[in-house]
């Protein structure tokens, strides 16, 4: 599970970092609402996610569930797993300084939703998930992310 945030201060331009607290996500991620989160990724389309996820698909996902039916995604459910990737993608800082003085706030930060779910389409293509364990693991290009993008 991939979740995507904006960050308006002083962060790197792109960010990884898996979070392994499923409970502190789900209270944390759906809390921050700038704008309405939404759906990402191929594994998204695949899933018939689409629109705004609620608190319960959200909370199924990071628990790796399927967010609409409950079946099981991952192999592994116990709590000493990586419940999801935290991407933070930042526009630079003028661009942020532009989107807080103008009368255009929406249209801007709007191209700037655009270009980060631009930019996680061309790495989607090198998503991959681990298969195995131990000595026999091995990375497995998926080609999919299945993600809630947060402003």
């Amino acid at each position: 599970a991939i979740v995507l945030r904006h960050h308006r201060r002083g962060c790197p331009m792109l960010n990884f970092e898996a979070r392994y607290n499923a409970k502190t996500a789900k209270g944390y991620y759906m809390a921050e609402k700038a704008a309405p989160p939404v759906w990402f990724g191929k594994a998204a389309e695949m899933a018939g996610l689409g629109g705004e996820p609620t608190h319960k698909q959200f909370c199924r996902m990071v628990d790796g569930l399927h967010p609409l039916t409950g079946s099981k995604l991952t192999p592994r459910l116990g709590a000493n797993r990586i419940a999801l990737t935290d991407v933070t993608l930042s526009p630079v800082k003028s661009v942020a300084i532009a989107i807080s003085l103008t009368d255009d706030r929406d249209r801007l930060a709007g191209a700037v939703q655009d270009a980060a779910l631009h930019a996680l389409a061309l790495a989607e293509r090198h998503a991959a998930v681990r298969e195995g364990s131990g000595s026999r693991s091995k990375n497995v290009t998926t080609g999919n992310w299945l993600g809630i993008l947060h402003a």
